[in-house]
This record gives structure tokens, C-alpha cells and sequence, in this order.
């Protein structure tokens, strides 16, 4: 089942990741990870301030390029008929692997006759991704040593890249880094968990919360994905209404709504359609806020899930919760 949902072939998605050459991805000099930050502002109306903006997102850069094109199957077939098949030893390295595309093999699904003609080649499963950026805004906002994206490298990374100079450390800088406006500090983080281990909830709608919390060190731990998927959808902007600036505050719950919608037993088109036209807005404001090592490829793929979600119906037929029960 697993397989079948979500081991199909990565193309077909808009712009990712078998079309490399429009891809704004890059390596973090410090982080040595790939981040997407300052990826979404394309996706944008093309009057859209924020494409203008050269001082909360990439420093002294002006977005101008459209949206990549959503790849049709033949276009998909065309870049991928001359790599061998998953049964043939992989190709060496006369094929540009790494800077145009990454990809080794050819899926056996485009052996089927009538793979050239579906609308998705690959279903995104929202439990996961959900689960991730889930994992990654909470240990950033907590400030979890070793969990959190806003270390010392990723502030290092963020003075080569952004103009936020009350959070710059020096390039050999070994101290501690300044106070950022979107982490909690010891006692905002107590605060929370005391209010978290406090939660009832009725019988069955979410295992006992109170386990996952660290009393000691004021901490989340051993969180599933289900509790997960109920704190990021319907805790989440109770929870830092009071312990985070406004403007933080407004843009993750931002981000909790959409996930809330995108996860509804029944869908209208016309909201998908307005989640995809609200999704790189709801990006961008984290992006203004968040350092680059934030924005790795689970944030990137929200982007994508409305557009499967009008395609593909709702996504609890989708997502993996009762296949991995």
C-alpha cells in the first residue's frame, strides 16, 4: 500500500523535482543543507509587493520569474525516456546529474500504457509532510537545543542572506546567538507545557498529550503523528496567542488554517482554488520572519498540496494514517 501511494515517480508536480533548471533551491554555506527559502515569491501575481520587497528576503533581490509550468506527462516522458529503467544498472556521469535533475533511473510505472495521462505522478502524503513542519516549528519556536533550525550556523547563513541585523552573529562567532522574536524563552516554554500536561480531551480524539511533555527540561517528546496533526491544526493558535508577537503569531496560524482546510472530508473547488493562491502568500510571511535553514523541502511542498487536493479529492483517501495503522 505504501508503494502504491506514495513510491510513484516524483514528476508531474509543478516544478519540482524532474524539472531541476527553474528550481531556486541552494546549499547553505554553513547549515550544508539545501534550503528553499526565497523560493515562493514566484508563485506570486506578478504585482504583488512582496516581489519587490529587497529587504525581508533575500537581500538586495527583486523576484521577477513566473511560476514554473506543471509538466503533462509527455513532457514528463521527454525527460526521462533515455534513463534506464529501475532493472539496469544506473548511468555514470555523462548525464548532468545534480545540476539539471536528480535522478539515476526511469520509474517502472511509465511502463504502463496509460501512466502518460495522469494528472498526478506522485500523491504528496500530508500526514508526513504535515508531521515535519510540524516538528520543525515547534523545536524552532521552543528553541530545542539540537532540534532547533535557528542554531548557530543557520544565523550565520542568515547574515550571507537576509538583511535582519539584530540576529547576525560573526562569521567565527563561537557564543551564544541573540534572542530571536519568534522563540519562547524558559519560562514562556514552561508556561506552555504546564498548559499542554493540563489539556482533556474526549475519549478518542487524541492520545493523552500529557506523556509527550518534558516537565524537566520543558520540552515536547515522543510526539506521533496524529499528535501532531491535532496540535498543528487546532492547539497551535491558542496555544502562542499570547506568548508570541503578533505578526508571528498571525503567520502561523495562518499556516495551521491552511493545513485545518486542506485536511476537510469535503472540498470545494473554488477553496482549493483560493489555498492555492493563498499558500505562497502564507510562505512568504513565514519566510520574513524564519532564518533560511527553516525552509527545507517538506515547507517547499505545501505549496503543491492544494493543487493535488482539487486534482485528487480529499486527502484522508490519501494520506498514510490507515495504511501505517
Amino acid at each position: 500500500a505504501y508503494g502504491m501511494l506514495s513510491g510513484w515517480s516524483t514528476a508531474g508536480i509543478l516544478g519540482c523535482p524532474i524539472c531541476m533548471e527553474r528550481s531556486k533551491s541552494f546549499r547553505l554555506k554553513h547549515g550544508k543543507k539545501p534550503s528553499y527559502f526565497d523560493c515562493h515569491r514566484q508563485f506570486l501575481p506578478t504585482n504583488h509587493k512582496f516581489r519587490k520587497n529587497k529587504d525581508e528576503f533575500t537581500k538586495n533581490r527583486i523576484e521577477r520569474t513566473l511560476p514554473p509550468l506543471r509538466l503533462t506527462g509527455q513532457d514528463i516522458w521527454y525527460r526521462v525516456h533515455h534513463f534506464p529503467s529501475v532493472i539496469e544498472q544506473p548511468y555514470g556521469t555523462n548525464y548532468e546529474y545534480g545540476s539539471t535533475h536528480k535522478w539515476t533511473k526511469r520509474s517502472i510505472f511509465w511502463d504502463l500504457p496509460y501512466w502518460f495521462s495522469h494528472l498526478i505522478h506522485h500523491n504528496l502524503d500530508v500526514m508526513h509532510i504535515e508531521k515535519n513542519v510540524f516538528d520543525n516549528l515547534i523545536n524552532t519556536v521552543m528553541d530545542i537545543t539540537g532540534k532547533t533550525k535557528d542554531n548557530l550556523n543557520a544565523r550565520k547563513d542568515m547574515r550571507l542572506i537576509c538583511k535582519r541585523p539584530t540576529l547576525d552573529v560573526d562569521e567565527n562567532s563561537r557564543g551564544p546567538k541573540p534572542k530571536a522574536v519568534y522563540t519562547l524563552n524558559k519560562d514562556q516554554r514552561r508556561v506552555l507545557c504546564e498548559w499542554l500536561k493540563s489539556l482533556k480531551f474526549p475519549d478518542g480524539y487524541v492520545s493523552n498529550l500529557g506523556r509527550c511533555v518534558d516537565m524537566k527540561e520543558w520540552k515536547l517528546i515522543g510526539m506521533k503523528s496524529h499528535d501532531c496533526h491535532i496540535i498543528m491544526q487546532r492547539l497551535i493558535p491558542i496555544a502562542f496567542k499570547e506568548l508570541l508577537p503578533q505578526f508571528v503569531w498571525g503567520a502561523i496560524t495562518e499556516l495551521s488554517i491552511f493545513l485545518h482546510d486542506i485536511c476537510s472530508t469535503v472540498l470545494k473547488r473554488s477553496h482549493m482554488e483560493k489555498l492555492e493562491r493563498d499558500i505562497p502568500i502564507i510562505l512568504c510571511n513565514l519566510e520574513r520572519i524564519f532564518p533560511p535553514s527553516f525552509f527545507d523541502s517538506m515547507e517547499h511542498l505545501l505549496i503543491h498540496l492544494p493543487y493535488e487536493a482539487k486534482v485528487g479529492g480529499p486527502v484522508h483517501f490519501r494520506w498514510m494514517y490507515p495504511f501505517e495503522r
